[in-house]
């Protein structure tokens, strides 16, 4: 055991105590306790003495404080990964700065302060990845204009803080002007106030393949070399969260995955980025770019992600557009038109494609909603809301497999909602935008002209948070079946021809929040359960045959679930209502007057008492 050279127990669980009985295992030069639930102050008497350790890997675990001094003994040590902790301390007064041996250092997801200028590193001359994102600061310091060439030259760099840095400013770090074999590099949420697009990155570092600079605070003209870089081995770009303004080079191209989203860039999407076959990811949207939407596009064989949103993009989409290897669309906030009907799919096979995403809402596209959409077997999220859609809704969808439709603000007319709907069993969680959204699963098919009566078999998708029919005009009675909902938190059916009572197995849904039948011809007692006395009056308001006898809260504006569930829209409540707050404080400071009057004019002892301590007070 005394020979033991690599020790790996990681994801195991044990007490801090495994640290301390280190000590003997003095050949060990490969440590791993990744994931053993350490907690509190790292233990030093276990590892410190232990010269011949060459990796130390003690990340996902729950270590505070400061780094321990004695890390500086271990002057073997190659590779140290402390990442996923809670350690904290300014890295330029930690041992790593003397710790010239290291090659691999990740800090990364504690609550370090990194210097912008990596001054302490600068004697680090095996140095070549460092991991520190996700920290707790980036600050500049006062080696950021003195700072020396550094004897490092690093393949992978990888810091930026935890949210934005308001206090930094100027331009990149001034040793990566002197970094040449560069890789990877990921900059994230640091303020660089004044920097523009740095193409010298990519003129300097050759073999760089991917380069992201999120929320960087990056202005003006977004410039990119045209032959002192082998752009045909960038293999991701992602320059998101910027202030760029500028048409996107006509000779911008990435292999893999390209991200221009939230910048001011503007102008038609170049011809030369067809040349980039390889792309699965495009995303500009959040720009001012305009223009038709290429068609060849549609035609990269290996595209996943097109998200053009929040564009002034015009024209109408192409027949055909939805391609076989496609999963998430994302065209919204456009200028579009025209129909999606033309051909109808009828020369694609749309039961074998994999599209999980479809969003195309506030548009002006019109027309049908065609077939084939309702025949996508994956089809997890459709919103078409806000557009000029009519005519029925083709859904054979089936029930569990579509967790979100948004179909409000349109003018569908003689239409049914209808019944014919296939009920599977789900089996995996989809994510929407990068972003699970088992909080946000729903139907939004307000603000139409449905007629009809409410399928039942809407009650059948048990996983549903939200259900708005809305402003509609449908008929018939509130299906009792809705008491299956039990994860319903928001129900809309006002503004309708409802008819009938409020069913009385509607009191199980005890996650409801947000609730309305108003303006519907309903009859008969309220649901007695505590969540329904909740409501305030508008709720049930525009009922006249309706009796509900629990005391009503005040009037007051109803919240209702957003249509569209785009994130423009900002929602809140207040837990008191500040009008009946202030008048009941004001009925009680009345009454508390009238018996203090009442009991000086009654008692003469305590009338005499009270005008004792008044002069008692005043002298």
């Amino acid at each position: 055991m005394v020979q033991l050279e690599e020790l790996d127990l990681s994801y195991n669980n044990f007490s801090n105590d495994i640290l301390s009985s280190l000590s003997k295992l003095s050949s060990l030069r490969n440590l791993k306790l990744s994931g053993i639930r350490l907690n509190g102050i790292v233990d030093v008497d276990g590892f410190c003495n232990l010269k011949l350790l060459q990796e130390i890997d003690l990340s996902r675990n729950n270590l505070v404080g400061r780094l321990p001094q004695c890390l500086s003994n271990l002057t073997s040590l190659e590779m140290l990964d402390i990442s996923d902790n809670q350690l904290s301390g300014d890295i330029s007064q930690s041992p790593l700065t003397s710790m010239f041996s290291l090659e691999s250092i990740d800090i990364s997801r504690n609550l370090f302060r990194i210097p912008l200028s990596f001054a302490p590193f600068s004697n680090h001359s095996h140095l070549q990845i460092f991991t520190g994102n996700h920290n707790r600061e980036i600050y500049e310091d006062e080696h950021r204009e003195y700072m020396k060439p550094p004897l490092f030259q690093l393949t992978y760099l990888s810091f930026g803080s935890s949210q934005h840095n308001d206090n930094i400013g100027g331009i990149f770090p001034k040793f990566l002007y002197y970094q040449h074999e560069l890789e990877m590099i990921d900059i994230s949420n640091i303020k660089l106030e004044g920097a523009g697009f740095p193409s010298w990155l990519l003129v300097n570092n050759t073999s760089l393949r991917d380069l992201t600079l999120i929320n960087c605070s990056l202005s003006g003209s977004f410039q990119f070399p045209i032959y002192q870089h082998p752009v045909e081995d960038l293999d991701g770009l992602d320059i998101s969260n910027n202030n760029l303004y500028s048409p996107i080079p006509s000779h911008i191209c990435a292999l893999e995955s390209l991200s221009l989203s939230e910048n001011r860039l503007l102008g038609r999407i170049p011809e030369h980025l067809s040349n980039c076959s390889m792309l699965f990811s495009l995303d500009a949207s959040n720009n001012h770019l305009s223009g038709k939407i290429p068609r060849w596009i549609w035609k990269f064989p290996h595209l996943q992600v097109l998200d053009l949103s929040r564009n002034k993009f015009s024209g109408s989409l192409p027949l055909g557009f939805i391609t076989s290897q496609i999963r998430e669309v994302y065209l919204s906030r456009n200028l579009l038109g025209g129909t999606l009907t033309k051909g109808d799919g009828a020369h694609n096979d749309y039961s074998s494609y994999p599209l999980n995403v479809l969003d195309l809402s506030h548009n002006q596209i019109k027309g049908t909603i065609p077939r084939w959409i309702s025949i996508l077997p994956r089809l997890n999220y459709l919103l078409l809301n806000n557009n000029e859609f009519y005519g029925e809704i083709p859904i054979p969808f089936t029930l569990e497999q579509v967790k979100l439709i948004v179909i409000s603000h349109n003018h569908f007319s003689d239409g049914y909602i209808t019944k014919d709907l296939e009920l599977v069993t789900k089996t995996n969680l989809y994510t929407y935008k990068g972003k699970p959204l088992d909080s946000l699963s729903g139907f939004d098919f307000s603000n139409n002209n449905f007629s009809g009566e409410i399928p039942p078999q809407i009650s059948y998708k048990d996983d549903m948070k939200f259900l708005n029919l809305s402003n509609n005009q449908l008929k018939g009675s509130i299906p009792p079946s809705f008491s299956r909902l039990l994860q319903i938190e928001s129900l809309d059916l006002s503004h309708n021809n409802l008819s009938g009572t409020i069913p009385s197995e509607l009191a199980a849904l005890t996650f409801l929040g947000s609730f309305s039948v108003a303006y519907n011809n309903l009859s008969g007692k309220c649901p007695q359960a505590a969540q329904f006395a909740t409501f305030k009056d508008s709720s049930y308001e525009g009922n006249p045959y309706l009796c509900c006898t629990f005391p009503l809260p005040p009037s007051g504006p109803l919240l209702t679930p957003p249509a569209s569930y785009d994130g423009d829209d900002d929602y809140g409540g207040s837990f008191i209502d500040m009008e009946s707050f202030y008048a009941s404080s004001g009925v009680s400071f009345v009454m508390v007057l009238l018996i203090i009057a009442s009991v000086l004019y009654i008692n003469p002892y305590w009338r005499g008492v009270w005008f004792y301590l008044r002069q008692d007070h005043h002298h």
